[in-house]
């Protein structure tokens, strides 16, 4: 334990960053990425859902990211005017 607080990465920092990643996971495919989250992003989503295609949604912060994934969400962190954040979201897949 002391370890894993030693590099700032303790179990309740291990957490959050599960449930607000900076990356999506290598075999994502299919989805569809949105940069916001607002009535018609939340209209769209219940439509994905509704048809089974995933989804993550990028919020420039852990905090919104949080506040999203407690909604029952799919998040990523990142900065949607980086184009690594793309990357990261597996835009190509």
């Amino acid at each position: 334990m002391l370890a894993n607080n030693a590099r700032g990465r303790g179990p309740r920092d291990r957490r959050r960053a599960a449930r607000t990643p900076r990356e999506l996971p290598d075999d994502t495919a299919g989805h569809v990425i949105l940069t916001a989250h607002g009535p018609i992003e939340a209209a769209l989503i219940d439509r994905l859902t509704q048809f089974q295609t995933p989804y993550a949604v990028i919020v420039p912060t852990v905090s919104q990211g949080l506040h999203l994934h407690d909604q029952g969400l799919q998040v990523m962190v990142g900065d949607v005017d980086d184009p690594q954040t793309y990357r990261r979201a597996r835009v190509t897949q």
